[in-house]
């Protein structure tokens, strides 16, 4: 398994089909619609770390992003398994609207992440891994990749029934330093490599 499937099962996900999907509830929809054209999404959780520092680390993050000026964030819980050992590990993570992409990466870092989500305003959305490259949520024709579901059987995070996901194509990487991926960036890998739909 994939680091990035790795990571993706923080976010409370499934994989299909090489992509992986982010699944968020109605309320996170709600948050993306309303919040701004950018927003990340971090925790400070590490699983080799007790409960008691964990939970310190989550508040320092808070008040990091504090001092960074940023006092809009939201809560929420995740879990992502381990695929050496299988254990599932609990934590929170944070949505952040309006959060900068320098400022998301460094956080990043600072809390020894394996990645980051981030919507920049272009409409790229895609997880920073902390080896500089991405995995971006697109499809075929270099739209955002989002999915939506009335099924309250689908195993997407559900909320009053409706869902939604990111699909994040999981078998193409992107190389970011100093600024997100563009749209023009995944248009050229298209070209170079187009996708089946």
């Amino acid at each position: 398994m994939t680091l990035a499937q790795r990571v993706a099962t923080r976010f409370l996900v499934r994989v299909a089909c090489r992509r992986v999907l982010y699944a968020f509830g109605i309320n996170d929809l709600g948050k993306l619609s309303k919040m701004g054209r950018r927003f990340g999404v971090i925790s400070a959780y590490r699983s080799e770390l007790s409960k008691s520092q964990n939970q310190e680390r989550h508040g320092q993050l808070v008040a990091d992003l504090q001092k960074l000026g940023y006092r809009n964030s939201h809560p929420f819980k995740s879990q992502w398994e381990d695929m050496a050992t299988k254990v599932v590990h609990k934590e929170k993570s944070l949505f952040i609207p309006n959060i900068d992409f320098d400022s998301l990466i460094e956080l990043g870092k600072k809390y020894n992440q394996d990645a980051v989500l981030y919507k920049d305003p272009s409409g790229t959305i895609g997880v920073y891994f902390k080896d500089g490259t991405a995995t971006m949520a697109f499809d075929a024709t270099g739209s955002m990749g989002i999915t939506k579901s009335l099924n309250p059987k689908e195993d997407y995070s559900k909320g009053r029934g409706l869902s939604f996901g990111l699909m994040l194509v999981d078998d193409r990487k992107f190389h970011y330093s100093g600024r997100p991926v563009l749209p023009k960036d995944i248009e050229k890998s298209l070209e170079e490599r187009p996708m089946a739909a």
